[in-house]
This record gives C-alpha cells, structure tokens and sequence, in this order.
C-alpha cells in the first residue's frame, strides 16, 4: 500500500508572493512560531483544567457524577460496608410519583413559577436495582383508580377498604403484586400493614403486598402512597430510570379523544355523514346512463 502526502514534489520550487523562485536556507531563515502568547495562555489554560482534575478526582467523588441521589440525599450505586444505607446493588434512579409533581406544576401560574415550584423534595425518587420493565396497562389502572377513589368517598372503615380490594382483586389481581408498584422507602413512611405479614426492611421500596387495605387503596389512588403504580415501562439511560410511554397508554388517549368527536373508536364506529345528509355507512352512487 502506497500513501501520498499533499506536499510539492521535489522538482517543484518553493515560490513566494512574486512567484519569484525561494532558495532553501531563505525559507530556514524566515520560518519562526506565531501566536506565541497565544500559546502561552492555551498551555496555562491546560496546566489549570490538570490542575483541577486532580483536586476532582483526590478530593471529590466521581460516584457523584455516574449515579443519581435520591430525595433523601442517599447516593445511588455505592457500597457503604455494612452502614446503611447500603445502596451497592441499586443502580439506578427511579422517580416514582411524578403524578404529583406534574399536578403541582399544572397548578401553577406561569413557567416560572411552576419551575420555581421543583425541589428535591417534590422529586420524590429511590435507588432501584433495576429500572421497572413490568407496569399497569392504563386502561386497567384507571379502572382500578375509579373503583378506588369511589370507595374511599363513601366510607374510610376497614370493612369498605377491604370490600374495595375484594372488588379490585377480582378482576385485576394480577396487578396487585409488588413488582407493579415502587414505594418510599419504608423508613420515612408511618403506615400501616395487614396482619401476619413481616414488617419489610428499612429501605425497602417494594412491599405493596404487605400494606393494609386502606393503605392499598392510597396508594393505587396515587395520592399519599406510599406505594405507587408503574404505568408504563422504563428503560436505564445513564443511570436514571426513563420512561417510554406505551402504545396502549397513547391508544386509550386517542380513543377518549376520538369518543368525544365522533371519530370511529376501539368500540364502535360513529359512520360519517353522507352527501345527502343522512348518518349511515357511505354508499356507492348510482352509475350515471348516458342517453
């Protein structure tokens, strides 16, 4: 293989601005650096950003740059030794009640006052090991919400929680398991369990299934937990847990959109008007008979 350069051969002259032949020791002679200073400042420039990176990396944590902190200040990723909280099998981020966040944001004035309103408080969010992959279907979370929110407005007793779970779990139990839901750590929560079941670890985020009815019925509400439902699947990018919205979700949408204007829907068709007025399917028109 041959390579080739861009320089003249050497049979070719050097010329300068005349076009006047250059001899060789004249070109030695007047060749010298330019933009010394320059050079100066962009070697100071890069003496300063080592001198930085060494001070990061001696004096800082670099953890903090690869792994995202949940709204108690826990660092996600990193191995405490046996201190809790002990979050070395728990990689990534997950931000588990943004329904809340997004309703305070929408009650705000203006964008900046809604941006204003965002702190590491109302961000409620965990260390996961793992981004949830297994979620809700909207259409069955809203029934499950529906039957929810009804039971809670009658009555609050034990008794009408546990018959709303029963009407829950009848038809949607297998969405009532603990990997459908991601929960604050038990820690920081006050609430309350069902009988007979073991109390779950500290930093615990996923016990649905040992709450109380009335704390099962909170949180499928999705209004003060602890637990909260994973309606859709996320993904790990970068380690933080991204949602990607899923078809069903956008097709339940489109469908009340489309309920509301009389386009065709998943239940029924609403046919279209034809030109003579009348509501029915579109017929063909008669053929035209030239005399």
């Amino acid at each position: 293989m041959v390579l080739c350069c861009c320089a003249k051969g050497d049979d070719e002259p050097d010329l300068n601005a005349s076009g006047e032949v250059v001899a060789v020791d004249q070109i030695a002679k007047d060749r010298k650096c330019t933009d010394l200073l320059f050079l100066i400042i962009f070697a100071a420039f890069w003496v300063g950003m080592l001198a930085v990176g060494i001070t990061g990396f001696t004096d800082g944590d670099v953890n903090r740059l690869l792994y995202g902190i949940d709204y108690h200040a826990n660092l996600c990723g990193v191995s405490t030794n046996g201190s809790d909280p002990d979050f070395g099998s728990r990689d990534q981020l997950f931000y588990y009640d943004l329904a809340s966040t997004a309703e305070s944001l929408s009650g705000a004035s203006s964008t900046s006052s809604a941006l204003n309103s965002i702190s590491v408080s109302s961000l409620r969010s965990v260390c996961v090991n793992g981004c949830p992959s297994d979620y809700i279907p909207y259409s069955s979370l809203m029934s499950m919400v529906s039957i929810a929110t009804v039971a809670a407005s009658v009555s609050t007793s034990d008794t009408a929680m546990a018959a709303a779970m029963a009407t829950i779990s009848a038809t949607y139990e297998e969405y009532l398991d603990d990997k459908y839901f991601i929960c604050e750590y038990y820690k920081y929560t006050n609430t309350s369990l069902s009988n007979g079941t073991t109390v779950p670890d500290d930093w615990d985020s996923q016990y649905f299934s040992s709450l109380s009815d009335s704390a099962k019925i909170s949180s499928i509400k999705m209004s003060d937990g602890p637990c909260y439902p994973t309606y859709m699947k996320y993904s790990d990018f970068l380690n933080y847990c991204v949602p990607a919205i899923p078809t069903e979700m956008t097709e339940y949408f489109e469908g009340s959109t489309a309920a509301t204007t009389g386009a065709p829907t998943a239940t029924g068709t609403t046919a279209s008007p034809t030109a003579t007025g009348t509501t029915g399917a579109p017929t063909a028109s008669p053929p035209t008979v030239s005399p």
